[in-house]
């Protein structure tokens, strides 16, 4: 499966959750953004997490960082109109991770690439 991550270029400082709305409400006619959805993003993620075999390399490391960061974490829709509206959970230390169609080849691509550049991160796809 395809996917897109958007990520801070190396030796750039990471923006917060919050500083990131901010920016996608400027710069994006469509923005929704909920906090209550991000946590229990990462809370289905620590789940999925507890699942795997304890010997699992950077298990622990990855369970302790999203249980640090879970109340920052914000879900976030954005785009400039309805056709290239995307989203993704914004956590902090995270990549913004894109594996849906329309982000990585779509309509929606557009979206991510323009949140790439206005933020000054990098686009990474695999």
């Amino acid at each position: 499966m395809a996917f897109i991550k958007v990520l801070p270029k190396e030796g750039h400082v990471e923006k917060t959750p919050d500083e990131m709305v901010t920016i996608l409400k400027e710069h994006f006619s469509i923005c929704e953004y909920d906090a209550e959805a991000g946590r229990d993003y990462v809370s289905s993620k620590l789940e999925a997490l507890l699942r795997l075999p304890v010997d699992l390399p950077g298990k622990k490391e990855s369970i302790d960082h999203l249980t640090q960061v879970q109340d920052q974490a914000i879900m976030v829709a954005f785009g400039d109109d309805e056709t290239s509206v995307q989203s993704c959970c914004l956590i902090p230390g995270d990549a913004m991770f894109f594996g849906d169609a329309e982000a990585v080849a779509g309509t929606a691509r557009k979206s991510v690439e323009k949140l790439a550049d206005i933020l000054d991160y990098e686009l990474y796809e695999g």
